[in-house]
Parts: C-alpha cells; structure tokens; sequence
C-alpha cells in the first residue's frame, strides 16, 4: 500500500530541512566554495518553499473540501424537515473544526 499524500508533503519537509545543515557542514570543511554554497542554499531555498506552500495549501482544500460535504449534508437534512440529523451534522462539523490542525 502506497503512502497517502500527506505522509509524502511530511516526509519531502523533513528531507529539505534536514539539508540546510548538511550544506552548512559542507561549506565549514570546505567541500563547496562560498559561492557554490550560495547558490546551493538560493535553491534549497526555492524548492523547499515550495514544498511548504504545497503542504499548506493541500490541507487547507481538504479542509475546504470537508466543510462543504458537512455543509451539503446539512442543507438536505434541513430540506427534508429531518432536524435531529440537522443537529448531529451541526455537532459534528464544530467537534471537526475544534480538533483541525491550524496553518
């Protein structure tokens, strides 16, 4: 079984982050010039800002995504006179947003 998405964003940010010190190790024992190391940080820089936006922005669509399947299903419980299921859906969707991570 392949891995869901947001372990893949999770595992891409630790890669990126984990590289900014190995290119810092790189320039003290002088593997990579000064310059080199600039555009090799220029890069790193990019990419990883990249893959952080990427993350952020897929979970805040599946938030968005959640919120109006919760708000569908509300609307149809309310068009159908059924108020109990109204409530629940009421219910759940605060207990859902109550726990959601914050970016």
């Amino acid at each position: 079984m392949p891995p869901d998405d947001d372990f893949r964003h999770q595992m891409m940010v630790y890669y990126f982050w984990s590289c900014f010190p190995v290119l810092a190790l790189l320039l003290y024992f002088r593997v990579v010039s000064y310059s080199r190391y600039e555009l090799l940080m220029c890069i790193l820089d990019i990419m990883s800002k990249n893959v952080f936006c990427m993350t952020f922005l897929s979970g805040n669509f599946c938030l968005m995504d959640t919120v109006a399947a919760v708000r569908t299903s509300q609307l149809e419980a309310e068009k159908s006179g059924d108020t109990k299921v109204s409530w629940a859906l009421q219910e759940a969707f605060l207990n859902f947003a109550s726990t959601a991570p914050r970016s």
